[in-house]
């Protein structure tokens, strides 16, 4: 459950698959977007859905978790991907299609896979995450298990490096909602808890969080966020496709706040993505007048 005065709004994003923006093109192209159905994937794929509409395509939403985006992308039947963990987090499953796609812009840097703490918790007691060896905490560290798979294996690597295991602690892989609800409920009564996070994340603005340094790089480096496609769809779509998706970059703390915008506030990924951008109408005009001068090249 969530504290009180805390109403979480996740949306129900397998609902999306059939939805289109509609192009205003006679010639309009066809984009198949994959995004994962977490909240800070699909507000992300939003954004790049509606600016691409906006320049004249027609973008359809496929709501998948990475085990079978990846192969669609690789196969084609996906066009493009929002967004992929290069170098480190999605790693393996670049692997598997980087032969059939293509980076093409970076739409945040700085992303993160991390062990946190409260910021309550003064460092001289933990810092790291080895002191947790020895620190009065909760031994359950939640994660987040369907969609999560990176998150949750790293942070079982974390316990094996680290000797957490052996100090009892313990991974505790949940849905996502419920990762949230535990989280706000365990800080809102001033408990000792860690938990797996990455960031961009609404909770890194709902609360005071603390990342705990990790000298072995179990949690892994940090990534950036890329926009991949099919190197089949790029081969027939116009060059403005290509420039605009090398275009459109939000950053971690813009897509922090959009996720904060759905989960907390209830918008649906595209009504926070069309709020956004309505309130960054210039910033976006640039992205797609610069993209569509490769249109009349």
């Amino acid at each position: 459950m969530a504290p009180a005065g805390v109403s979480l709004r996740f949306p129900n994003m397998a609902q999306k698959n059939a939805g289109m923006f509609g192009g205003n093109s006679l010639t309009t192209t066809n984009v198949v977007i994959g995004s994962p159905p977490l909240s800070f994937y699909a507000v992300q794929g939003a954004v790049v859905g509606n600016v691409l509409s906006r320049a004249g395509a027609s973008v359809s939403f496929v709501r998948e978790f990475h085990e079978t985006i990846y192969p669609k992308i690789g196969s084609g039947e996906i066009d493009v991907f929002v967004a992929s963990w290069l170098p480190s987090g999605h790693s393996e499953f670049w692997k598997s299609v980087k032969n059939n796609a293509r980076q093409m812009g970076e739409i945040f840097d700085g992303g993160a896979f991390f062990l946190a703490v409260p910021d309550y918790v003064h460092e001289n007691e933990v810092s790291s995450i080895s002191d947790l060896r020895d620190a009065s905490f909760e031994k359950q560290i939640v994660s987040v298990g369907p969609g999560g798979a990176v998150l949750t294996n790293r942070a079982n690597e974390a316990l094996d490096d680290y000797g957490l295991r052996e100090a009892g602690y313990e991974i505790d892989a949940r849905e996502e909602a419920d990762w949230v609800s535990h989280t706000l409920q365990a800080y809102g009564e001033g408990r000792k808890f860690a938990i797996a996070i990455w960031q961009p994340c609404f909770l890194n603005d709902q609360v005071s969080l603390r990342r705990l340094t990790d000298p072995d790089l179990s949690m892994g480096p940090d990534d950036t966020g890329w926009i991949i496609a099919n190197t089949g769809f790029l081969a027939g779509a116009p060059a403005w496709i290509h420039a605009l998706l090398a275009n459109i970059n939000l950053g971690i703390p813009t897509i922090t706040k959009l996720d904060k915008r759905i989960v907390i506030d209830g918008l649906s990924p595209d009504d926070a993505a069309e709020e956004w951008v309505q309130n960054n109408a210039a910033r976006v005009d640039a992205w797609i007048a610069a993209a569509l001068e490769k249109k009349s090249a």
